[in-house]
């Protein structure tokens, strides 16, 4: 009986060994008659499979695109299974936070799944969906990081910056034949300015992760000199954020407002757009509340605006940012020069695109707007009859302003000044008066916003300069104007004084350059230094909600 169990045991194990010699084997000819890199995806299965989500709509043509260059060949897939690239794109997608992305808006788990069943089967079916998969989540992502999440809501988050479309079936193609460590990097914005705040943004994620920092209670008012438990938390908090050094605190009493301390106050009210008067009140001591995470919030915000810009600046060009008060003036890719400028009030709010410089006009003449003509200079004229000549002002038919008619104010029909055919305007004469000062500077919009002079320059000692009806004052027009017309030589800097000052209005084109309205309220400069400013619009907060943030 022993001998014929053994026997039959033996032959039932070589049975079952020949046949898992044999299902190997066909699996190992299988794939070495049809490697896994041949595998291809059928067009109409593309077709359906884009179909399926919104999302994939909107990318669908640049992933036909891609699928169609490739004579829908996989592109994910090699020899042996999956390449090294889909491992490093799903972490890339586990670690979305790290540029203010959202983890949970990929589909990461069916994404490990399907890379299991690649390796594990290889059949065909998982192949090609593991293949469709990511590259329309490479698509997304890329679109997100690159383009920004609320690329397709410009109208409603008032970033009417032009941009030109990414081709982000070209950019896969790029990462896809790149084998650094991180080819993934390519897809990110191509600023250094989004890389720091980026930067920024994870060592305050740190100090999330870790408590954040010590809020100040209980008091109104810190000022050097002062004793108080809150000045502890103070020269921790600020220790922390690197305006206080350590080793400068005081070594008699950790609770004196000293003046190593007042110093790092300075620092943090420079930093943050305050009068630096080293007192511990008022919008200083707001400031100082804020949480890490309400700070994370304003950088993931500002991060995706740098996602909203041109991949690429022209090596010369204006950048006006709102929140900051400051013009920056780039010329052959560095910073040239930088000034300050008076924006619009809340309710009258500078708004945020970009065109082209194209023009200067000395000696302007101010056209009054309809609503200041309606509401102010209306009833200035029946008071007094001779308002318009005291205030240097005249009206004039027509829209063109070069070929207006001057006319007398009493022979017009004042009362369908609200019909939108009425063609006549008032307009202040040229002259030091006049609100738009010597010089404007024309960048033809429909917002019918420029920059310009003011003869109002005691409002650039403000610290918070929204004091306009929407256009930009800039506090040193001379440079500006030199500056354009740096390649005109016979515009000498004394010709340019006496065309602003002759009270004849000349227009004088100048070669074209772009001009960037934007909108940062927060921003690494270049000593490294996080700068804060107020979100004196709103827009932050508008944008945050938007982005779930």
């Amino acid at each position: 009986i022993f001998i014929i169990l053994t026997l039959s045991c033996a032959y039932q194990c070589k049975k079952s060994n020949k046949g898992t010699s044999t299902e190997n084997g066909n699996e190992a000819s299988r794939r070495n008659a049809h490697p896994m890199a041949d595998v291809t995806i059928d067009s109409a299965q593309t077709k359906k499979y884009l179909q399926t989500y919104r999302e994939r709509q909107e990318l669908a043509l640049g992933i036909k695109r891609f699928y169609t260059a490739r004579n829908y060949k996989v592109a994910w897939v090699a020899e042996k299974g999956p390449i090294p690239h889909a491992e490093k794109f799903i972490n890339r997608l586990e670690h979305a936070d790290t540029d203010g992305l959202r983890p949970k808006d990929y589909r990461i788990d069916e994404l490990k799944n399907l890379v299991d069943k690649a390796r594990s089967s290889g059949s065909d079916e998982d192949i090609t969906n593991l293949d469709l998969l990511l590259t329309t989540e490479f698509s997304r992502y890329a679109a997100q990081l690159n383009s920004g999440i609320t690329r397709f809501e410009k109208e409603e988050t008032g970033w009417l910056v032009k941009v030109a479309p990414t081709n982000y079936d070209s950019l896969l193609n790029v990462v896809l034949t790149d084998n650094s460590a991180d080819p993934f990097v390519k897809v990110e914005p191509d600023h250094k300015e989004y890389a720091q705040l980026k930067k920024a943004l994870n060592a305050y994620r740190s100090f999330a992760s870790s408590g954040g920092w010590p809020l100040l209670s209980g008091i109104t008012k810190l000022k050097i000199g002062d004793t108080s438990e809150q000045v502890v938390k103070l020269r921790e908090r600020l220790t922390m954020t690197g305006e206080f050094r350590t080793g400068a605190a005081n070594f008699f009493n950790p609770k004196v407002f000293d003046r190593y301390l007042e110093i790092a106050v300075k620092e943090f009210q420079t930093t943050h757009g305050l009068d630096p008067d080293g007192v511990v009140a008022g919008k200083t001591l707001t400031a100082l509340n804020k949480t890490v995470n309400e700070r994370v919030q304003q950088m993931m915000v500002n991060m995706e605006r740098w996602r909203l810009m041109p991949k690429k600046f022209t090596p010369t060009y204006f950048l006006v940012n709102v929140p900051e008060f400051k013009l920056h003036v780039y010329d052959e890719g560095k910073e040239a020069f930088n000034m300050r400028v008076v924006v619009g009030k809340e309710f009258k709010s500078t708004p945020i695109f970009s065109d082209k410089l194209e023009y200067i006009v000395f000696s302007p003449y101010w056209n009054v707007p309809k609503s200041i003509t309606l509401e102010e200079v209306l009833p200035a004229m029946e008071k007094n009859p001779n308002f318009l000549n005291k205030m240097n002002m005249e009206v004039v038919k027509g829209w063109d302003p070069k070929k207006a008619m001057v006319v007398n104010a009493s022979q017009v029909p004042w009362a369908n000044i609200e019909d939108e055919r009425f063609d006549y305007w008032v307009r202040q004469k040229p002259g030091k008066n006049n609100p738009l000062g010597l010089v404007k500077f024309i960048f033809p919009n429909s917002n019918n916003v420029y920059l310009h002079d003011t003869p109002n320059d005691y409002l650039f000692n403000q610290v918070r300069r929204d004091f306009s009806h929407g256009c930009i004052r800039v506090s040193d027009p001379l440079h500006v104007a030199k500056f354009l017309l740096k390649d005109k030589p016979q515009w000498t800097e004394q010709k340019i004084k006496e065309a602003m000052n002759k009270g004849e209005e000349q227009y004088v084109n100048v070669t074209k350059v772009p001009v960037y309205i934007l909108y940062f309220t927060t921003w690494v400069d270049n000593e490294g230094k996080l700068q804060v400013r107020d979100d004196i619009y709103g827009l932050d907060k508008a944008l945050a909600a938007r982005l779930g943030a």
